[in-house]
C-alpha cells in the first residue's frame, strides 16, 4: 500500500543506555540509523568495510563530538563479537553481501541474550516502476542482471526469515514495508 511521508523506525524501547551495532553504518541509510539510535541514548558502534564511506561518516559525526558513537572498519562476516550488543542492525546491507547468510551467524553471536537483531532490505524482484522514464527502465532492466552476475541475491529478503532461523534466532518476525513514491512528491 501507499506510505507517503511515513518512515519506518526501529523500536528502541527498553534499550536506553545500552549498546547497538550498526553494520554498513557508513552508508547513507546506516548514518540515518546511527543518527536516531544515538538520540535514543544508545552507545553505538558503526561497522563498515569501506574506508571511504567510514571517512565520510567520521566527518559527518566528528570523533569526540558524540561520546556514545564510534566507527570501526570491518566485515560482519568475520565476526569477533560475542554477546556484546543489545541491538544489531543491518539496514540495506545484506543485499550487498554475496554470501549474506554467512553474515547472519556472526550477527546473532554479537547479540546479547534477549537482544534484538533487525534487518531492513529490498526484494529487487518485486520492484515495480509505473510511468518511469525510458532511461530508468533501461537501468533497472540491467541492474538485477548486474547484481546476479556479482552473486548478489535479488530475492534474498524472501528467504531471510529462514536464514535467520538457521543462524540460531528463535523469534523471527517479518514486517513488510511497501513504499510508493511519486515523481511529484518531496521524497522522490
Amino acid at each position: 500500500g501507499d506510505c507517503p511521508g511515513r518512515k519506518p523506525r526501529l523500536r528502541t524501547e527498553g534499550l536506553k543506555g545500552k549498546t547497538a551495532a550498526v553494520t554498513g553504518a557508513a552508508g547513507t541509510m546506516g548514518r540515518a540509523v546511527v543518527s536516531f539510535l544515538k538520540e535514543d541514548g544508545l552507545n553505538v558502534v558503526g561497522l563498515d568495510v569501506n574506508p571511504e564511506m567510514l571517512s565520510a561518516a567520521r566527518e559527518a559525526e566528528p570523533p569526540g563530538g558524540l561520546p556514545n558513537l564510534r566507527f570501526l572498519e570491518g566485515d560482519i562476516r568475520d565476526g569477533g563479537w560475542e554477546d556484546e550488543f543489545d541491538l544489531v542492525n543491518a539496514a540495506r546491507v545484506l543485499q550487498w553481501i554475496p554470501d549474506a547468510p554467512r553474515a547472519l551467524e556472526p550477527m546473532v553471536a554479537a547479540s546479547r541474550p534477549g537482544g534484538r537483531l533487525v534487518a531492513l532490505d529490498y526484494d529487487h524482484t518485486r520492484a515495480h516502476w509505473a510511468e518511469s522514464p525510458v532511461s530508468w527502465r533501461h537501468f533497472y532492466g540491467a541492474f538485477p542482471e548486474w547484481r546476479a552476475a556479482g552473486h548478489l541475491d535479488n530475492a534474498m529478503i524472501q528467504h531471510l526469515p529462514e536464514d535467520f532461523a538457521a543462524a540460531g534466532l528463535d523469534d523471527v518476525q517479518t514486517v513488510e514495508h511497501v513504499r510508493t513514491v511519486r515523481a511529484n512528491e518531496a521524497d522522490f
